[in-house]
């Protein structure tokens, strides 16, 4: 069976094709579910709508490109969707059924960290415990991995939203508040591990589409090879790579420039 498998977030949306053991990214949407819920307090109908028409436009180009093969379409929701009444989750179901004709499936956070972090480490024969930090929009998960198995596991109910919230002029063309500042106020939030590890694996949201919009080079991923995660950076060399980036660039350069603002007002 091949799948078209669409992972609904709060802020980005992708699709993949899972097709003879691999899997691709296919398209993006930028919809702000949780930014929007968090003003409104429900979802918004546009924000719906674009999801539904975003949905059926990944059948439909599938049908008609490859008509000869059989996909089975999965679509999952994350953190927003997971923070939803009981009410409120099975009224978004029925209605997303009506508008696809598929079924919305919201997955715990202990499944998308589990399957997230054994897929971001599946290749790794390193002899030292390994970080996996799996950040979004709503939600950020942090795993200790050990000879392939987890030993520590932290959940967060916070992500990317929350932190541009925190320090409103992320948003801005040139960021003001204090770099260590920021830093401090999310290791605050932060559990300290058990384990100290040397490597952390960076998972979820759109890093590398973040370095790629500001045509930053990293350096080749010599630790293992996996050509979905080709790169690695020392940790000064980030933390230089961000001051840039916060003090020096401009933002509204970028926005113009890769035509995604609401990508970029919300990560």
């Amino acid at each position: 069976m091949n799948y078209i498998i669409i992972e609904v977030g709060s802020t980005t949306s992708k699709s993949y094709l899972y097709e003879n053991n691999e899997i691709k990214e296919i398209s993006r949407i930028t919809i702000p579910f949780k930014s929007n819920y968090n003003i409104n307090k429900t979802l918004l109908k546009i924000d719906k709508e674009k999801l539904y028409s975003y949905v059926n436009e990944n059948k439909r180009d599938f049908n008609y490109n490859y008509g000869n093969k059989k996909y089975f379409t999965y679509v999952y929701g994350t953190s927003i969707f997971r923070n939803l009444s009981t009410k409120e989750l099975y009224e978004f179901e029925k209605e997303f059924k009506d508008n696809t004709n598929l079924e919305f499936n919201v997955i715990t956070e202990e499944i998308e960290n589990k399957y997230t972090t054994y897929g971001s480490t599946r290749n790794i024969n390193y002899d030292k415990p390994v970080a996996v930090l799996v950040t979004g929009g709503g939600s950020t998960e942090l795993s200790i991995v050990e000879n392939k198995k987890i030993i520590e596991r932290y959940h967060y109910n916070f992500g990317a939203i929350d932190i541009t919230n925190s320090f409103i002029d992320l948003k801005d063309d040139k960021v003001k508040s204090n770099f260590e500042e920021m830093i401090n106020n999310i290791k605050e939030k932060l559990n300290k591990t058990k384990t100290k590890p040397e490597v952390l694996i960076i998972s979820g949201t759109d890093h590398l589409y973040f370095y790629e919009q500001i045509e930053q080079k990293l350096e080749e991923n010599t630790l293992f090879k996996d050509k979905n995660e080709p790169y690695m950076i020392d940790i000064n060399k980030m933390k230089e790579i961000d001051k840039r980036f916060f003090y020096e660039m401009s933002l509204n350069e970028i926005k113009e420039k890769t035509k995604d603002e609401v990508w970029w007002n919300g990560a």
